[in-house]
C-alpha cells in the first residue's frame, strides 16, 4: 500500500472534517475508513468504531492501543519559531510513546492550520512556510507527514 496516496486522500478527505465522522480513502484497490477525534468528542467507544469496520481513527497528540491510528497538531503558529517549537512538542510527545502504540501508529502525523486567527492574520506564505517546517522536522525524525486545513 503506497502511504503517499493515502496521506494525499486522507488530507483532502479530512479539509472538511471538524467532528467525529467517517474518514475514508481508497487507493491501488484498497479501502479504509477511519474516523477524526479530538477532545471535543467527549468520549469514544474505540471498541464501539473498530466493530462499526473502522481500521484507524486519526487523534489528536492522543493514544489508545488496539487500533491503528496518525495524529495531528493543531497549529497556533504565528512564526517560524512558534511552527518550530509545535513540531518539536510533537516530537518530544511521540517520543513517549510505548513500543505497543508506536507499532500501532501506522497513519501520518498532521499538521492541522485551519484555526482562523492565524488564517485572518497570516499571509498564504507565511503559513505554507510554517507547514513546510513542521513537516520537514517531523520527516526529518521519521515519521510521515500531511497538512490538512
Amino acid at each position: 500500500m503506497n502511504k503517499k496516496i493515502i496521506s494525499i486522500i486522507l488530507s483532502l478527505i479530512m479539509t472538511i472534517c471538524t467532528v467525529i465522522i467517517p474518514v475514508s480513502a481508497y487507493a491501488d484497490n484498497y479501502y479504509i475508513s477511519g474516523v477524526d477525534i479530538s477532545e471535543h468528542n467527549d468520549n469514544v467507544d474505540l471498541s464501539a468504531l473498530k466493530a462499526q469496520g473502522h481500521s484507524f481513527v486519526m487523534i489528536r497528540l492522543a493514544v489508545n492501543a488496539g487500533m491503528n491510528f496518525g495524529v495531528y497538531l493543531y497549529s497556533y503558529a504565528f512564526n517560524s519559531a512558534e511552527a518550530q517549537t509545535e513540531a518539536q512538542f510533537t516530537i518530544n510527545t511521540l517520543s513517549t510513546l510505548s513500543q505497543e502504540a508506536k507499532a500501532l501508529m501506522t497513519y501520518p502525523v498532521a499538521y492541522d492550520i485551519e484555526d482562523s486567527s492565524i488564517s485572518s492574520k497570516l499571509d498564504k506564505n507565511a503559513i505554507t512556510n510554517n507547514a513546510l517546517l513542521f513537516t520537514s522536522l517531523l520527516s526529518q525524525n521519521g515519521y510521515d507527514t500531511m497538512v490538512y486545513s
